[in-house]
């Protein structure tokens, strides 16, 4: 074995090594299944900004995020990094997290799909929210699984099947120890290992290629389409794909439980300016190596985008900075894929099963055994992720941004309404999330050009929520009180 790749395994190992101790150490402090879940709903401010942006940042985002500034040009990867910035750094905190931390503690929610059904007193909506989010968080890890194990095949030399087995293993045993505290503060460990691994290329791949000048000239040789906006795609296209990640993040499950894991609504205000800069940097970072990649190899990645990435980062990185980056991928797949693991077992453990089935016949389960149960069903939802990604597909990117704008499409319009609108009842959020999955895999089935099959699925779940709502009877007065409190 090269001396290259015994290196990069001594550091990955190490890393792995540490993630599970740091499991095993909140292992201890998991005493109820508010811990497991939401961290005891007691996290400080920087625990949450970067496990929040490094839940948001996955693998995907390391390979598929730049692989398609690749393809698209300069004017997407700005966009990109605006979008992300503002809609997922800036938006939420200031719109949603203030109220949704106050809203969830009156009602008392641990999950999601928990949310929903206490703020609309509704069963029905739990079941449906819940299957949705289950069903979507799985390809979702998949992809985030599928990127980490090209990754390591290419500049690690670890064999696709082994890599993936490693990245799977790691994070289903700190998660099943420690949940969501263990969960996230990896994630903080793993969101600065990728800062360093989003601003390591650069230095050097410029260096290499002869500075900004000649970049932007071979970029223009290529296709003088990649520094113009909308670049090499139509404008509808540009803008819901630019703006996707930015976009879909208001109904992702996985961020939105930060919004009420965290301390108290003060400390969101520190969380929101970290979060804000932490992904401009990074973002930025992660889209300029994909430009660089464009200029170094031409056109070569054109149709099989998720090796540009790895390709630069092994023919630029020394031994050493490999590491690091190699560090880098796996701390992005294993932050996301925790936690889009945490919450599919949820779904299935703590609403389905426990909130819903033992409820309807009158049962209940002790603490202890909520915990092993929760364990159980975070094992199945990883083990289901690995098994879709045993045979990957061509375009990690492509899978990754269906799975998560369809459970965008089903959640965004019945979060927001909501928080803000008192006349919203459970009939229009059935509708709303119902819609906004028929709309998004119809797109997606049709093939319809334009824009992008979750930007429509993401309007017509807004649309439908209030007329859905005026066309039936209002809520009932206890459960509006319950969920707006004094301000009722």
């Amino acid at each position: 074995m090269e001396n290259t790749n015994i290196i990069v395994l001594i550091v990955l190992f190490s890393f792995i090594a540490m993630m599970i101790i740091i499991g095993m150490y909140y292992a201890k402090r998991t005493k109820s299944a508010k811990d497991f879940w939401i961290g005891g709903g007691n996290v400080g401010p920087w625990v949450t900004a970067i496990s929040y942006v490094g839940t948001y940042t996955s693998t995907v985002a390391l390979i598929g995020g730049p692989s398609s500034t690749y393809r698209y040009g300069l004017g997407y990867g700005i966009w990109q990094t605006a979008g992300s910035a503002w809609l997922f750094g800036l938006l939420p905190f200031l719109i949603m997290a203030i109220p949704m931390k106050r809203m969830a503690k009156r009602l008392g929610a641990l999950t999601v799909p928990g949310w929903l059904a206490e703020r609309y007193n509704s069963q029905k909506v739990r079941v449906v929210s819940a299957v949705l989010v289950a069903i979507f968080m799985i390809p979702y890890g998949t992809a985030v699984i599928q990127a980490a194990g090209t990754l390591l095949a290419t500049i690690a030399n670890i064999p696709y099947i082994i890599g993936i087995l490693i990245v799977v293993v790691t994070v289903t045993i700190y998660m099943c120890f420690s949940g969501y505290m263990g969960i996230s503060v990896n994630a903080l460990i793993q969101g600065w290992i990728m800062m360093i691994g989003a601003l390591l290329i650069a230095p050097i791949a410029l260096k290499h290629l002869g500075g900004f000048n000649e970049v932007f000239t071979k970029l223009n040789d290529l296709n003088p389409q990649l520094l113009e906006i909308p670049g090499t795609m139509s404008w509808g296209n540009f803008l819901s794909l630019s703006l996707v990640w930015g976009l879909i993040c208001w109904g992702q499950p996985q961020l939105i439980t930060r919004f009420y894991a965290v301390k108290d609504s003060k400390t969101l205000g520190i969380t929101m300016v970290v979060v804000c800069v932490f992904t401009t940097i990074m973002t930025a970072g992660y889209h300029f190596n994909g430009l660089l990649a464009r200029a170094m190899y031409g056109d070569q990645f054109l149709d099989s985008l998720d090796m540009a990435i790895p390709t630069i980062a092994a023919d630029m990185l020394p031994t050493v900075l490999s590491a690091v980056f190699v560090a880098a991928a796996v701390s992005a797949a294993m932050s996301t894929l925790a936690s889009t693991g945490l919450v599919a077992s949820s779904s299935i453990a703590k609403d389905l099963y426990e909130d819903y089935y033992l409820v309807k016949k009158g049962q209940k389960i002790s603490n202890e055994k909520s915990i092993c149960l929760s364990r159980i069903f975070t094992v199945v939802a990883m083990v289901l992720s690995f098994i879709f990604a045993v045979r990957p597909v061509s375009a990690v990117f492509s899978m990754a941004v269906f799975a998560q704008g369809t459970i965008a499409a089903a959640l965004t319009g019945s979060m927001f309404f909501s928080l803000y609108w008192k006349r919203a009842n459970w009939q229009g959020c059935l509708i709303s999330m119902i819609t906004g999955v028929v709309v998004t895999l119809t797109w997606y089935m049709l093939e319809i050009p334009g824009v992008h099959a979750y930007f429509p699925g993401i309007i017509a779940s807004i649309v439908a929520f209030p007329i859905a709502s005026l066309l039936t009877p209002p809520p009932a007065k206890a459960v509006v009180k319950k969920a707006f409190g004094k301000n009722y």
